[in-house]
């Protein structure tokens, strides 16, 4: 299906510059498709947001102590339902990147069907690049930065190359060698942006709307922070997927006309 399996990798340094100018550039051309996709995709983890866990948030005033295992519960599951939809949504995207790469608009409708094709091998990519990272992270926090950056492009290789587990693993860890510090200082910029933006509009969320006088939460803020992580993890999905063709590019002459072939 693809010619990665054969391709040698040859000796690349990404541009950070590259890295983060092309995600903001195809990003921000394609806000609003990628956006609603990021809506669509999220969907059910913001219903849960605002259905269920806002009913056990402690700033609640009808929270309880009783409540506090219920919680932990219902975030945990928050957390799990959105790390499983973000790999739908990055698998989704991760096509969408490549047709704009190759000239062609990506329709939303087909990118959410490759997401679902996708979303097995995926999952199964994303739980062992977790593991990989959480376990590398109890030898200090450097190696787990570190292995975090190594495994960057881990989901993309398994969509783009139709393999997921241990393959996808190794393929990160060869296009991302001698690129990881860049790739690191790309995705702290987004990520740092990203909280800053975030903690601006939720402060001024909350003083228009009494949440900074001690009072519960105020609803807004919630659905400011679902609204921004819709953002943020589409313009993180759409870094993952340009960083992956950009190291193919970079280190194995790969064109997005080829890339994009296991689609056809």
């Amino acid at each position: 299906m693809t010619t990665t399996r054969t391709t040698a990798t040859r000796r690349y340094s990404l541009p950070f510059g590259d890295l983060l100018g092309q995600t903001l550039s195809i990003y921000f051309r394609n806000f609003v498709p990628f956006t609603v996709l990021g809506a669509i995709v999220l969907a059910p983890w913001a219903a849960m947001v605002l259905g269920v866990q806002s009913r056990f948030d402690p700033s609640s005033k009808d929270f309880d102590v009783d409540d506090l295992p219920m919680f932990a519960v219902v975030s945990l599951g928050s957390a799990l339902l959105q790390m499983v939809l973000t790999f739908l949504l990055t698998g989704a995207l991760s096509y969408g990147v490549v047709q704009q790469l190759r000239g062609n608009p990506a329709r939303m409708d087909q990118a959410l069907m490759i997401g679902l094709k996708n979303l097995g091998r995926a999952l199964g990519t994303g739980i062992l690049v977790g593991l990989r990272i959480a376990l590398f992270s109890l030898l200090l926090l450097i190696p787990g930065i570190m292995e975090a950056a190594r495994l960057y492009v881990a989901i993309p290789a398994a969509v783009m190359e139709e393999r997921g587990g241990g393959h996808a693993i190794e393929r990160s860890k060869s296009l991302t060698d001698g690129s990881r510090w860049p790739i690191f200082g790309a995705h702290m910029v987004v990520t740092i942006a990203g909280v800053m933006v975030l903690g601006m509009i939720g402060f001024v969320v909350m003083m228009f709307a009494g949440g900074l006088t001690g009072g519960p939460k105020p609803l807004a803020v919630d659905v400011v922070t679902i609204v921004f992580t819709i953002v943020v993890q589409g313009l993180t999905a759409t870094m993952g997927a340009v960083c992956y063709f950009l190291l193919r590019r970079g280190k194995e002459n790969v064109d997005p006309a080829t890339l994009a072939s296991v689609f056809d």
